[in-house]
């Protein structure tokens, strides 16, 4: 028998704003003790933020693959961005803007605005660019052709069934 315990849960810092009603339901096996049980209730405090992130500053949901495996890939992308910025923590530097308070724990946001000055420090594997000179353009005396255009197909009228 599988016993449903309801808990009543506010925000991870104590403060009771908005409390909800969540539902867990242990292993039948398992006779949990009461702190147990509040670590099986899962807290949104760190689970919605992380989303909310990836969908505003890493643009999760922004691209419109046509297939699954495309989106599949696309948030493997957007997981390691993010973890990316969660390791990138202890050595990027606060730059706040103007109007933002400077923070000791920076945060994800935070860490993103700040990553160009880590960038400009790292600086990049890649050789610079080399100048090739002008291009040599079309070739001479070779004629140029327009693509071929292909027709426009149109959607005809259905014929109605005289009866």
């Amino acid at each position: 028998m599988v016993t449903l315990r309801f808990y009543q849960e506010g925000t991870c810092s104590g403060q009771i704003r908005l409390s909800k009603t969540k539902w867990t339901s242990p292993p039948v096996e398992l006779q949990l003790t009461r702190s147990a049980q509040a670590e099986f209730v899962i807290c949104d405090c760190t689970i919605e933020p992380g989303i909310r992130f990836r969908k505003q500053y890493l643009y999760w949901t922004l691209p419109r693959f046509q297939a699954s495996e495309h989106c599949d890939r696309w948030t493997m992308l957007v997981s390691i961005a993010q973890w990316q910025l969660f390791l990138a923590r202890e050595f990027v530097i606060d730059q706040p803007l103007p109007w933002q308070p400077a923070q000791e724990e920076l945060t994800p946001e935070r860490v993103q605005q700040g990553l160009g000055g880590l960038f400009q420090q790292i600086s990049t594997p890649a050789a610079p660019p080399k100048a090739r000179g002008k291009s040599p353009g079309w070739p001479e005396g070779q004629a140029r052709t327009r693509r071929e255009r292909q027709k426009v197909v149109k959607k005809t009228k259905k014929k109605t069934k005289a009866a």
